[in-house]
């Protein structure tokens, strides 16, 4: 993952000043608290279970173990720039929880028809938006680019645990679904240590463990911020304009304003099109994704961006396991039908719910 200092993120909990359900009782009223640095954002987990100061602390230690093998561009080698080094040479080994990382990211590359491609390296590499030195490549870099673009090019082998990509000039970028996977493995060790109540908020991926133990029908209500908002500028959490009311554990923003590049006054977005190697050109801001499963809903984060909201809404109608929301330039939000009655935008709000 690149170290960018983002915003403050789309997505944040809005909880309740006092415990009102039954299962509380065994609760903190205020939960234990920790914010850091990591993953390319400021990451805040907070936990409602008594006595788990412990479990706290292994938490941020997994997190910067998890994040340390497959970050690419930063101090030390990961797995992922091993990988990434040896294409077109030789296979490298990696530990198994990167293999199985490396296999659900190929999945959902294949399902999504590349939507979701984690083989973009060479393209976000030839851009280095959010780097100090990022540029507009030259039509002739970006179609080089492009050529080094392919998640059939890809060979894992399980039983050795080795990763070899079969041309020179591939590269790995997971940055589309690392805080998912982060995410994935860091609730389950806290479940082991009998965590019943938590959240977990990754500069806007929200992940909670557990009902709300401040609502009766254990319901979360997320705050949805304004996505035509630049992220990086606000210094504040941006302005709320609609709050969510759901069950499900998982919330995830992909937004074109979370890291961009500026020049003149033309915004190039880092969501890149892994078929033309530019920016995605499309009236979406941003597209939120309501789930329960971490990793697959942050692959489908970045996959339903690229797909647009009517091929994307589509999708996400026949897959009654999650929900969306697609923001469009004309300040419109697309709900898909799950969440019919469960979004209430707020009185100010400068978007309207499309029809």
């Amino acid at each position: 993952m690149k170290k960018t200092a983002l915003g403050l993120g789309i997505l944040s909990l809005f909880l309740l000043a006092a415990c009102s359900s039954s299962s509380s009782k065994s609760l903190l009223d205020k939960p234990l608290s920790q914010k850091e640095f990591q993953t390319g954002t400021y990451t805040e987990i907070k936990i409602y279970d008594k006595d788990k100061k412990d479990v706290m602390k292994k938490a941020f230690e997994k997190i910067q173990e998890l994040e340390s093998k497959i970050e690419v561009h930063e101090e030390g080698i990961s797995e992922i720039d091993r990988v990434n080094s040896s294409a077109g040479k030789q296979a490298e080994k990696v530990s198994p929880d990167v293999l199985k990382l490396l296999q659900q990211s190929l999945k959902g590359a294949k399902e999504t028809d590349g939507e979701f491609n984690p083989t973009i390296g060479a393209i976000t590499n030839a851009w280095h938006i959010g780097f100090p030195d990022a540029a507009k490549p030259t039509d002739k870099a970006l179609a080089e680019s492009v050529k080094k673009v392919d998640y059939n090019k890809v060979e894992l082998d399980e039983e050795k645990s080795t990763v070899f990509l079969k041309e020179t000039g591939m590269s790995f970028d997971l940055g589309g679904v690392g805080k998912g996977w982060i995410a994935e493995q860091v609730i389950a060790d806290m479940k082991k240590e009998n965590v019943t109540t938590a959240v977990l908020n990754f500069g806007g991926h929200v992940f909670t463990i557990g009902e709300n133990p401040h609502n009766k029908t254990g319901e979360w209500t997320i705050n949805l911020g304004d996505p035509s908002l630049v992220e990086g500028e606000q210094k504040q959490p941006l302005p709320t304009i609609a709050k969510i009311k759901t069950k499900h554990s998982t919330f995830i923003t992909t937004s074109m304003y979370a890291r961009y590049l500026l020049v003149g006054d033309t915004i190039y977005s880092h969501l890149m099109n892994g078929k033309t190697g530019k920016p995605y050109q499309t009236n979406l801001v941003a597209v939120t994704i309501i789930g329960d499963n971490p990793v697959e809903d942050d692959i489908l984060s970045n996959a339903l961006y690229g797909m647009g909201v009517e091929k994307g809404m589509e999708y996400v109608n026949n897959h009654k396991e999650i929900e969306a929301i697609f923001a469009t330039s004309d300040k419109k939000l697309h709900i898909s039908k799950g969440l019919e009655g469960k979004i209430t935008l707020e009185k100010n709000s400068a978007f309207t719910i499309k029809d």
